[in-house]
């Protein structure tokens, strides 16, 4: 289901900030996603909270997604380890003009992780900013 109410903020950019996403899913029945339902790539603190393969991304602590895990901060094709992991790139399939960023349900605090479907790559951001979100079952 896409969303008609997705809003663009050129500061934020597209979908919705977490907390409305949040509340959108169970209002359907359905939960956020976890990390793990959509990638397996791994988000590696190289001690400054940094990732270790992109330091443009955050992730204090390291995340993980599915296993078996990808040894980098994107996503290894494998069956059963993710959404994108599993069917490759939504941008290649009818209706998906682009890449997004995906809000999860990973969150500490005032910050949440996202996956990126061009790539399964895993990033930590604000929940203010808007990103698009995928629903699936409980």
């Amino acid at each position: 289901m896409i969303r008609g109410d997705y809003k663009y903020d050129p500061r934020k950019g597209w979908g919705g900030t977490f907390q409305e996403q949040e509340a959108w899913c169970p209002s359907l029945g359905y939960r956020l996603t976890q990390v793990k339902d959509l990638t397996n790539a791994v988000c590696i603190d190289r001690g400054d909270g940094k990732d270790s393969t992109n330091p443009y991304f955050e992730c204090p602590g390291g995340k993980v997604g599915a296993m078996p895990s990808s040894p980098y901060n994107r996503a290894q094709r494998r069956i059963g380890a993710g959404f994108i992991t599993e069917w490759g790139w939504p941008m290649h399939y009818t209706h998906i003009n682009s890449a997004m960023w995906i809000w999860t349900s990973d969150s500490d605090g005032d910050y949440a992780y996202t996956t990126g479907t061009g790539s399964g790559m895993v990033d930590r951001v604000w929940k203010g900013n808007y990103r698009n979100t995928v629903c699936v079952t409980p």
